[in-house]
């Protein structure tokens, strides 16, 4: 697969038969950060920059391995020298990204097993959507999980990763969609209703 260069075609070749999409709406920003990145590992380079997790906001030195597309996300895997350990880094979250002068002897690190636990689903869901969001729903949890109603709405029924995440996606349907279960959605869902009508009032 070619190198991906700033500037270049949105499209990488694979195979003759195969070419990856990979814009993004971050497109002027990522891929000068993957090409710094890429140069960073060729030349074994640390890397320095700052970075925004659940847990707040860190400055991090860190020996670069690999660049991971996983789930339409970039990611880094690295060794963070602080930690001494390996981490995972979403390059969206990644600011003041510098290409340090320090070099580093690069160790014996096999490809990452990376765990799908941050993707595993633990809440049931149960919601009536209207159709013109079929296209959505079709795109995001499949055909099989979708049923046609008698009245033309579709129930899907599925798994969510967690309720914070299901709640902010429920959002984004507006009044396109109505809850079923679980009752801590619904009930999470007329909270922010009335907060939102008490800010507008």
């Amino acid at each position: 697969m070619e190198k991906i260069q700033a500037g270049a075609s949105d499209f990488v070749s694979g195979r003759d038969y195969m070419l990856i999409d990979l814009s993004s709406w971050y497109k002027k920003r990522l891929a000068p950060t993957i090409e710094r990145i890429q140069s960073a590992i060729e030349t074994h380079h640390q890397l320095q920059f700052q970075y925004v997790s659940q847990s707040g906001s860190s400055v991090n030195t860190v020996e670069p391995y690999y660049l991971i597309f996983k789930w339409s996300n970039w990611y880094l895997w690295a060794w963070n020298e602080t930690r001494s350990a390996f981490r995972l880094y979403k390059l969206n979250r990644m600011a003041q990204l510098e290409l340090s002068q320090q070099q580093f002897n690069p160790r014996q690190v096999s490809v990452p097993q990376i765990s799908t636990d941050q993707f595993a689903t633990k809440v049931f869901v149960r919601a009536l959507f209207q159709p013109e969001v079929k296209w959505r729903l079709l795109d995001e949890f499949g055909a099989d999980q979708i049923t046609e109603q008698s009245d033309g709405q579709l129930l899907l029924t599925g798994e969510y990763s967690d309720l914070d995440s299901l709640v902010r996606w429920l959002l984004t349907f507006g009044d396109q969609v109505k809850v079923l279960a679980p009752d801590e959605a619904k009930q999470h869902l007329i909270e922010t209703a009335k907060d939102l009508l008490s800010r507008y009032d």
